[in-house]
């Protein structure tokens, strides 16, 4: 192995750390339709999902199978890493069908210290306020010259309450921020901008395949 492939991994090992949000099985879920791919649209009261096949549990003893009304259990992970994937990605606790209707986008450039320190920042306050959310930061501490050093996805329902941890992050990140931010985005504080995508059809819930 060679040597900067060991810090990138002594760097994706410290992220992985500060990572606090756990893997979850959400049960209590019930097939709604099933595609052929395998892939499901799970309902929950009032709530719909598709989710992709393999990251879904059938809770029958009779079938491994896929079959209307059956009850499912949704697995989310707290993370997903590819080779092939520049980024790190760190995943909420908690779902929300809505999530890629209306979301929101927040840009962070930091320092790789102040990256550790966000991702524990935030999988312990978002989790808390039961946000659900995905950031995703870059994993190699060497090409932090970009300003798009971490990027915190949410619903834009959540902005109001996402607020004021935002001014939280950034008084106690100060030290690890720098002052670009990507074209494009609205400036919100320094090193720190806001994009907002235009309502979308639903897509495809982001979910690790179940060992």
């Amino acid at each position: 192995m060679s040597y900067k492939q060991t810090y990138v991994d002594n760097f994706i090992s410290s992220l992985r750390k500060s990572n606090l949000s756990r893997n979850k099985l959400h049960r209590n879920w019930f097939i709604e339709h099933v595609n052929h791919d395998g892939s499901i649209i799970a309902k929950r009261k009032h709530q719909r999902l598709d989710v992709l096949p393999g990251s879904y549990l059938i809770m029958s003893s009779h079938t491994n199978y896929p079959f209307l009304n059956a009850s499912v259990a949704l697995y989310q992970s707290r993370e997903f890493l590819d080779e092939k994937d520049i980024f790190y990605h760190v995943f909420g606790e908690y779902l929300d069908e809505r999530f890629y209707e209306a979301m929101v986008r927040f840009y962070f450039n930091l320092s790789p210290k102040g990256t550790i320190e966000i991702v524990y920042i935030l999988t312990k306050e978002l989790n808390k306020l039961k946000i659900p959310f995905h950031f995703k930061c870059l994993k190699d501490s060497s090409i932090y010259q970009r300003p798009d050093t971490g990027v915190l996805y949410l619903d834009k329902r959540y902005f109001h309450d996402f607020s004021p941890l935002l001014v939280n992050i950034y008084e106690r990140l100060k030290p690890y921020i720098r002052q670009s931010i990507p074209l494009f985005t609205l400036p919100l504080r320094a090193g720190i901008g806001f994009a907002e995508n235009p309502p979308t059809p639903m897509k495809v819930l982001v979910l690790a395949a179940v060992d």
